[in-house]
């Protein structure tokens, strides 16, 4: 009775059909039967959205009398895939470029929409250009949408010795945080920190 089902159970029983192929959703369900008559959602032959990984799949039926003979049928020609990668060991920009470009090969990039999450912590003075970064990888997959998931790590005790503007910022944080939460200061320094990058 919601608006995207506005057949009902008692509709599906007194229709006198055999096949109903319902519509809107565009993951295939299972074939089910009420009264007479078999109804599915025959599913969508693309997928359409990173929610919808995978093969997509639809459902066949030839029907006779009072016989429903289905099969699944894949017609995508594309994927989305998410997938991720730990950057923690990159040492500079070309070790992460040669990181993702990895984890991608080995999701046929070929034929993929790919959502990567970037996780793991990169080191101090390591600030990568992920426009440029996604730029590149891009031209080895069909699609590909950086998801940056990732943390910084900082030598808060030498960073606190600038004479900089994060220097500062790291000062401030801990002379008003570090005495009641050590982990609270170390939250807000490495997000802070992240933000001053950009």
């Amino acid at each position: 009775n919601s608006f995207y089902n506005p057949i009902n159970v008692a509709d599906i029983e007194e229709c006198g059909l055999q096949y109903i192929a319902a519509g809107h959703i565009h993951i295939k369900d299972d074939m089910f039967k009420k009264g007479k008559t078999f109804v599915s959602y025959c599913g969508s032959p693309q997928n359409l959205r990173f929610k919808e990984t995978g093969s997509s799949q639809i459902i066949v039926g030839e029907l006779s009398d009072n016989f429903l003979k289905i099969s699944d049928v894949d017609l995508s020609y594309h994927s989305y895939k998410n997938i991720s990668a730990d950057i923690s060991p990159a040492e500079n920009e070309e070790d992460i470029i040669r990181i993702l470009a990895e984890v991608i090969s080995k999701s046929n990039p070929e034929n993929s929409l790919i959502n990567l999450k970037i996780t793991g912590s990169l080191k101090d003075g390591i600030n990568p250009d992920f426009k440029l970064i996604c730029d590149k990888l891009s031209k080895i997959c069909l699609y590909l949408r950086i998801e940056e998931a990732y943390t910084l790590k900082y030598n808060i005790n030498l960073i606190k010795e600038e004479n900089s503007v994060r220097g500062e910022f790291v000062r401030q944080v801990l002379s008003a945080y570090s005495e009641n939460d050590d982990e609270l200061a170390t939250r807000i320094i490495e997000k802070g920190m992240k933000y001053l990058w950009e």
